[in-house]
């Protein structure tokens, strides 16, 4: 017997102001590095370059989308890629600070961690719900403890 899907899709307006942050930042570094090239060492320069690159590639790797399928299955969707995997292969789910209603959330693997844009949304706390009760090994860091109560709102 299968279960609905739940899917968490993360707010359109945290991605577009993430992006836009991110262009505007790389649209100000980019031309600033490429005019003092000259004056600073190649070294400096390749730092910066390399700090550019891996915050893009880091950037590229953020879970927009969640979706838990049968209890057991969860997909993640990023820009970069898509991963599957069991609900038992959770270790460790790290949140923002517990008054923060929004931010990144973090799930470790054993061997891969995710990044994914966090937000007090209800398909959110059911797939978190769903894995810290299939999933009892799984440690919730930063949690609120009044996170996993049933609200009735």
């Amino acid at each position: 017997m299968n279960k609905a899907k739940i899917i968490f899709k993360a707010h359109s307006a945290f991605i577009t102001i993430y992006y836009a942050i991110l262009v505007v930042w790389t649209l100000v570094s980019v031309p600033l590095l490429i005019s003092k090239s000259s004056s600073i060492s190649t070294l400096l320069l390749g730092m910066n370059a390399f700090v550019i690159v891996i915050t893009w590639y880091w950037s590229l790797g953020l879970v927009y989308s969640i979706e838990l399928e049968d209890i057991h299955v969860v997909r993640l969707k990023s820009l970069r890629r898509n991963m599957t995997f069991n609900v038992g292969d959770v270790r460790r789910i790290v949140a923002p600070p517990s008054r923060i209603q929004f931010g990144f959330l973090r799930l470790c693997l054993s061997r891969e961690t995710f990044y994914t844009f966090f937000s007090s949304s209800r398909p959110l706390k059911k797939i978190l719900m769903t894995i810290k009760n299939h999933s009892p090994n799984t440690q919730f860091v930063k949690f609120s403890p009044y996170y996993f109560e049933e609200t009735h709102s």
